[in-house]
């Protein structure tokens, strides 16, 4: 099975994750429903995650994606920037699937390589933090430029190359 890793894009069987920077105009809602099928997480395969942008027409910002399908990332408010760990943990977790990686991840420009890094989940998983955020997918976004997790409870949102969070 093809596994992905968080903000890049990733072929079976490589050793490594890429994403280009791309433009599209696609639409974007910002309330997530219960009522959509949560799908697999995507998980790392053997290889590097790389970090990439994209921009889309709903938000006025450039902002981070991950994985072969070039998946929206997103950071979780109730993180706390200092401390080497996930609140988003068990069912969070299974909507909010956490960006991982085997090996160090790469920044690709405009992202800042400075600003890259990597935390062990209390489940012992690896986890993707830009700018000190842990990154998350959201389990309601299918294609790339979708960013329906944006704003979800006011605690989740999508971070610009700059590692802050885009507010709309």
């Amino acid at each position: 099975m093809c596994t992905v890793a968080t903000v890049a894009a990733v072929g079976c069987g490589s050793s490594k994750t890429v994403v280009s920077n791309t433009n599209t105009t696609a639409a974007a809602t910002s309330t997530p429903t219960a009522t959509h099928t949560i799908p697999s997480p995507p998980t790392p395969a053997t290889g590097k995650t790389v970090l990439g942008v994209q921009r889309v027409a709903a938000l006025s910002n450039p902002f981070l994606v991950a994985g072969p399908r070039k998946l929206t990332v997103y950071a979780f408010e109730s993180d706390q920037r200092s401390k080497s760990n996930s609140a988003c943990t068990g069912s969070c977790a299974s909507i909010w699937p956490p960006v991982t990686t085997v090996g160090r991840p790469v920044a690709k420009s405009p992202v800042e390589a400075t600003k890259l890094a990597t935390i062990k989940r209390a489940d012992g998983i690896v986890q993707v933090t830009y700018n000190k955020h842990p990154l998350y997918y959201f389990s309601g976004d299918q294609a790339s430029g979708e960013t329906r997790g944006q704003g979800a409870q006011r605690l989740w949102y999508v971070l610009a190359p700059e590692g802050i969070e885009i507010l709309r």
